[in-house]
């Protein structure tokens, strides 16, 4: 068994820094309503301040269905695990690069899955991994024309 990975996100905020009394209190210095201090004038045209603020958000461990093959190979098809989160894949086209699709997992109750079929005629190759860590766990491929591939993995 595979070890996941976590996505980790980073976030920002920004606001204003000011002093606030609770509701019907005035501040140390404050005038009544409609007067203003120098002091206030002076901090109320100052730029924001920008915070920074960072943390681990935990998401559910995801494995990545790669397609790839001959460049020029049109393709089709669904991937997803078997709580039955299943992706349509529409007409694309194989390039150079292979295409990922991440599929989030529960792991040790979930399977993955892809079935992809050629669309074009010819014999080049359709090839469907399951990867986990980026290290391939399934690997499936077809040459023949219209192939249908189909590449299962349960981690």
């Amino acid at each position: 068994m595979g070890v996941a990975w976590f996505v980790l996100r980073r976030f920002r905020a920004t606001g204003r820094v000011s002093s606030v009394a609770p509701q019907g209190q005035q501040t140390e210095g404050e005038q009544t309503e409609g007067e203003q201090t120098e002091e206030e004038r002076r901090t109320s045209e100052a730029e924001p301040v920008e915070v920074e603020l960072e943390f681990d958000v935990e998401t559910q461990p995801t494995v990545t269905v790669r397609v790839s093959g001959t460049e020029g190979v049109q393709y089709f098809g669904s991937y997803g695990n078997s709580r039955g989160r299943r992706q349509l894949v529409e007409a694309r086209t194989l390039e150079a690069e292979p295409v990922d699709y991440p599929v989030e997992i529960q792991p040790g109750s979930d399977e993955v899955s892809a079935t992809f079929q050629k669309r074009s005629p010819g014999t080049g190759t359709l090839r469907v991994q399951i990867l986990s860590d980026a290290q391939v766990q399934e690997s499936r491929e077809t040459t023949s024309e219209f192939g249908a591939v189909t590449a299962t993995w349960t981690p």
